[in-house]
């Protein structure tokens, strides 16, 4: 039982290698663009987005091409963020703001904890499905979901290892077919 302690141990040091060494390499030019891309991923905009979505779709106004099939890959992104809080609740990791001296984050530091990334994990949730689901948007979703990622480590709110977490979670919650649950809901509808 002692190998788990020690690889989570080294999974640490390694993190808190990377934390350093990107906080010696942040400008100002690139903060700016991190902290734009790290907001278009939250929680706010999902919500609005979401929304948005399923009122045009309950009306049946198309406003892009395969408009439910993006809300159905939204779902996945949303079952993605209630596990990632569940996980978060019971790993209660610090920041990395919190744990390392002398790192700061960039952004409104986040009162939640810090494993997994829900940013990451909500982002490829999304990539996850349009990619599997053939969505013409998905090569265009793909590199923002990255740059999300990136984001949330770059401005010092994440370990490496929560956004790699994250995004294996977002992965596995993005291959889920939700389609079908989101026509029984519509068909529901009066």
């Amino acid at each position: 039982m002692a190998f788990i302690p020690s690889v989570l141990g080294r999974i640490h040091e390694l993190d808190v290698a990377a934390v350093r060494a990107v906080d010696r390499q942040r400008r100002g030019w690139l903060t700016a663009g991190m902290i734009a891309i790290t907001y278009s991923g939250s929680g706010f905009v999902w919500a609005f987005g979401a929304i948005t979505l399923t009122v045009l779709c309950a009306l049946e106004r198309e406003v892009m091409p395969g408009q439910f099939t993006f809300l159905a890959g939204m779902m996945g992104s949303g079952c993605s963020l209630v596990l990632g809080h569940t996980i978060k609740a019971v790993a209660r990791r610090d920041r990395p703001y919190e744990a390392i001296e002398g790192h700061r984050a960039l952004i409104r530091p986040p009162t939640d904890r810090s494993f997994p990334s829900t940013h990451t994990s909500t982002a490829i949730a999304l990539t996850v499905a349009l990619l599997l689901a053939g969505h013409p948007l998905a090569w265009v979703v793909a590199p923002w979901a990255l740059a999300v990622a990136c984001s949330r480590f770059y401005l010092g709110v994440h370990y490496p290892s929560d956004i790699l977490f994250g995004a294996a979670m977002g992965a596995a919650c993005g291959m889920a077919n939700l389609r079908p649950v989101l026509m029984e809901m519509f068909a529901a509808l009066p």
